[in-house]
């Protein structure tokens, strides 16, 4: 996993305050952007999932596990949102 791993998001954000991620872009390995479709999402509060050990969750970070579709297989990725400094994390 590369260390930076931000990546950027369209999310709806909903008047109840509520944050949905809807696409995601990445960068591959050739450098080129990428583009994914969440198909599905749940939103992580407490619940234990294993991370890299240089991620730091706070009570300022949105944590999702999200179904996305790579070359028509199934993917499952964790997305982290720091609301302290407005970006988006990804994890696999």
């Amino acid at each position: 996993m590369a260390l930076n791993n931000e990546i950027d998001v369209i999310c709806q954000h909903n008047k109840d305050g509520t944050i949905i991620p809807l696409k995601i872009r990445l960068q591959d390995e050739d450098m080129a952007y990428q583009t994914y479709t969440v198909k599905a999402y749940k939103e992580l509060s407490t619940e234990t999932i294993r991370l890299p050990s240089e991620v730091v969750v706070t009570a300022n970070t949105l944590r999702y596990n999200c179904k996305i579709e790579v070359f028509g297989c199934e993917k499952r990725v964790i997305l982290h949102y720091n609301k302290s400094q407005v970006k988006w994390y990804i994890y696999y």
